[in-house]
């Protein structure tokens, strides 16, 4: 069976190693597996970076260590086209550059605006919850996007983030 060639958005990771347990660290880990075909693009992993850093807090050698991750399981692509598709949030318009550069064939967000994109030249746009249902997940359900199932990667706690290792 062919391997689907996915771009995840920033709020995926975040979800996947912030609030473990849920939707988006089962994504993680069918990228971390080989079970999908993961790109990224440099301009997303900054985002990450700067939101880990900024929004929770992260030291740097939890950020470095969460970005070598992804390298270590994902494509590095560089987007060649700067679109505007999205006029809303000009932000998310990297994830999109990022797929087209990519030839993925589907796009893992929560964000609004990618969402009300719903296909972009070909690309799919979907929800964590559907995609892990398109890939034949059980027991999903959309409440689950930053569960509590099980801590693997980074644990929030109020006030504190600490890293566990894999």
């Amino acid at each position: 069976m062919k391997k689907p060639r996915v771009v995840f958005d920033t709020n995926v990771y975040i979800s996947a190693t912030v609030f473990p347990g849920g939707v988006p660290e089962e994504l993680l880990k069918l990228a971390f597996t080989g079970d999908i075909l993961l790109g990224v693009s440099k301009e997303i992993l900054e985002e990450l970076s700067k939101v880990y850093l900024r929004k929770f807090h992260l030291n740097n050698l939890a950020v470095n260590e969460q970005i070598k991750r992804i390298l270590n399981n994902a494509e590095l692509v560089e987007p060649v086209e700067k679109l505007t598709v999205i006029k809303s949030d000009k932000s998310d318009n990297k994830v999109l550059e990022c797929a087209v550069a990519y030839k993925a064939e589907i796009i893992v967000s929560g964000d609004s605006h990618l969402l009300e994109v719903k296909k972009y030249k070909g690309i799919s746009i979907l929800k964590p919850a559907d995609f892990l249902r398109m890939n034949g997940s059980e027991s999903i359900n959309d409440e689950s996007f930053a569960g509590e199932k099980h801590a693997k990667y980074l644990v929030h706690k109020p006030g504190k983030i600490k890293q566990r290792k894999l």
